[in-house]
């Protein structure tokens, strides 16, 4: 008797390729954040936070300039600066949150497109590292600033 043999083809890899890369396409063009109905809400909000934060950066680094001084408040551009880089710091950890956890992203998928660890995982993180390191230095101007004021006070009472 003689056995038949299984016909084997190798086209299953490449149909499971061509499969995942079509998930890949949908992954990048449909963020799904949670259960049903829901896929754009979180997007837009975080898209919304980072638009406010960047209004807040902006006029804070505006406040900051030599002709807009503001006799009551000299501190209040650096408290909006800190407000607004918190806020970019916030929308960043979320983003970096929901790649990780794989709310919107699958890590099986970094193995077709390379180039994707970079943006969905390296922007947010080095985003993260800059603005800590930024609110960090306005902190410390913020205390440089505050104590520069103090003893102007001290002086003229």
């Amino acid at each position: 008797m003689k056995r038949k043999k299984k016909k084997t083809t190798k086209s299953k890899g490449g149909e499971q390729f061509i499969l995942d890369m079509v998930k890949l396409a949908a992954v990048r063009s449909n963020r799904t954040y949670g259960p049903r109905g829901r896929e754009g809400l979180f997007e837009f909000l975080n898209g919304v936070v980072y638009l406010i934060a960047t209004l807040m950066l902006l006029g804070g680094l505006i406040l900051l300039l030599p002709g807009f001084r503001l006799q009551n408040h000299p501190y209040a551009p650096l408290i909006i600066l800190s407000i607004g880089l918190c806020l970019v710091i916030l929308v960043n950890v979320h983003d970096l949150f929901a790649q990780a956890v794989g709310i919107n992203f699958h890590l099986r998928f970094l193995t077709y497109d390379p180039q994707l660890a970079f943006v969905e995982f390296g922007a947010p993180i080095f985003h993260i590292i800059g603005g800590v390191l930024l609110l960090i230095a306005t902190i410390t101007l913020l205390k440089v600033w505050f104590s520069l004021l103090k003893s102007i006070m001290i002086i003229l009472l």
